[in-house]
Formats: structure tokens, sequence, C-alpha cells
């Protein structure tokens, strides 16, 4: 088993700010220190930024949505959960 969590935060810099992709980013690693995941590294790309590098295609990136209906048990899913109720 993995002792990271590995995340790419896409926003939309017309919606989020930078600074509120750092919030996000900040919310999800203390998320998850409190679930007890030792690590969790946030890759934060604007729309615009994604599509300009092809970071999604190039490591293969999946959906969140997908990923948590085939992981249903997953720490990760607890971490989604968890954010939800503390935002």
């Amino acid at each position: 088993m993995p002792n990271d969590l590995d995340l790419v935060f896409i926003y939309d810099d017309c919606v989020c700010s930078p600074q509120d992709a750092i919030t996000v980013r900040q919310a999800l690693k203390e998320c998850g220190a409190r679930l007890g995941i030792p690590a969790i590294h946030v890759v934060l790309l604007s729309e615009a930024e994604s599509v300009q590098c092809g970071f999604i295609e190039s490591v293969g990136a999946v959906p969140l949505k997908i990923w948590i209906n085939e992981h249903r048990d997953d720490l990760l899913r607890r971490l989604i959960e968890e954010a939800e109720k503390n935002p």
C-alpha cells in the first residue's frame, strides 16, 4: 500500500483564485493528517495550465469521481467525506 497520496487540483481561475486553491490544498493536507494519511502531495494547476502542459494525459490521471466509484473503502474517500464535513 502506498504511504502517500498524490492529487491534482485543477481550478477554474474565473471561479477560484490561486490563493483559494492554496487554501484548499492546505485543508486537504490537514484532513489527511486527521485521517492518518502520512503525506498528501497536491499539484495545483489552473485549467489553462493543465491544458497547456498536458499534465493529466502525461501522468494518466483519473478524474476523482471515477476513482472514488472504483475504490469505495479507500482513505481518499474518507478524506473527501471529512473535508465535506469540515469545509
